[in-house]
């Protein structure tokens, strides 16, 4: 059985669960998205997501582009094939990923994230979840 190598990053998505210029809906709750066959291509083709190093740039953008508000989350993705942006953003686009848990709410500094040792540390810990940057 062949076993599908995923590493674990963050996704920002919007009031209606969508994440940036796209109108997709991600599922939640854990479920994976449906699987990208065609070429991936970044802003373009592709289920995008954000390094660590690369949130505080992207919170500042959403936080003046959606005002109605948004939610990062811990999210999953599947590392064969990643397409590395190579702009500096600190985002790639994968072929298939998940959310696997809701860290914070708009208005929130996402810096935070970093500093909840109680519930969000912890909890990254007893699932052996290791950010990749």
């Amino acid at each position: 059985m062949k076993t599908t190598k995923t590493a674990y990053f963050f996704k920002i998505l919007n009031h209606r669960n969508s994440g940036g210029f796209a109108y997709y809906v991600w599922p939640e709750d854990g479920e994976w998205t449906r699987r990208i066959t065609h070429p991936l291509k970044m802003c373009r083709n592709g289920f995008h997501l954000l390094r660590p190093s690369g949130l505080q740039r992207f919170w500042q953008l959403w936080s003046h582009k959606y005002r109605n508000g948004f939610t990062i989350y811990l999210a999953e993705a599947e590392t064969a094939g990643m397409l590395e942006d190579l702009t500096g953003t600190k985002k790639f686009c994968t072929r298939r990923a998940r959310l696997v848990k809701k860290m914070k709410t708009y208005g929130q500094d996402p810096k935070d994230i970093f500093d909840d040792k109680e519930s969000i540390g912890n909890w990254m810990d007893q699932n052996g979840i290791v950010l990749e940057d």
